[in-house]
């Protein structure tokens, strides 16, 4: 099982048996030894893994330099890299097409404000799309399938509480809930009645 969050993240970085940490300033432990295994960035913020090339390795994603940074952390080397100005939340790493491929959904700053969502090869950082989208003050997104179509869609909430499922590749609103009186942050996919 790998556990991420903003600051840490733990996964299985290489070929040998105990998982590893990441820490977002800085260091990668091995968590049976309590060894460095790399001591190579600083200056960024959120650490993410997952095996976005499907080798079996989780690969270490991170924000660094106003660019999305992804590492072969076995290989001690970057994979591939996505500039732009701002980034707010960290990455979704979903196969949006169901194709076998994993695509990386983040969504830019612009003046402060999250306006697109952008969607990435996970193998290459080739970008493949952009979704303008003018709803404002968005919190956190997510990505999932909501209407067993083999496509996910990106879902969201705004301050204040209101939620938005849209279509990632026309950017329609598929679906609005009702708007909820108090201040909404994040957003959690599950299968709650098991159908």
């Amino acid at each position: 099982h790998v556990y991420s969050h903003n600051e840490i993240c733990v996964g299985q970085f290489d070929h040998d048996s105990s998982l590893e940490i990441a820490f977002f300033d800085g260091e990668i432990i091995d968590l049976d030894s309590s060894e460095i295994q790399w001591d190579f960035y600083n200056n960024c913020y959120g650490a993410e893994c997952y095996d976005i090339d499907r080798d079996g390795l989780d690969e270490l994603v991170l924000f660094k330099n106003a660019a999305l940074n992804v590492y072969d952390v076995e290989k001690m080397s970057m994979k591939w890299q996505c500039p732009w100005l701002y980034v707010s939340d960290l990455v979704k790493f979903c196969d949006i097409g169901s194709d076998g491929t994993v695509e990386v959904i983040t969504a830019p700053m612009h003046n402060g404000h999250d306006v697109k969502f952008m969607c990435l090869n996970g193998e290459t950082g080739d970008v493949l799309w952009e979704l303008q989208t003018d709803i404002d003050n968005r919190t956190q997104f997510g990505v999932g399938d909501f209407d067993m179509d083999n496509t996910d869609e990106i879902f969201f909430t705004t301050d204040p509480g209101k939620s938005y499922v849209l279509d990632p590749f026309s950017g329609e609103i598929e679906w609005e809930p009702k708007l909820y009186e108090a201040f909404s942050y994040g957003t959690q996919i599950s299968d709650y009645d098991l159908d």
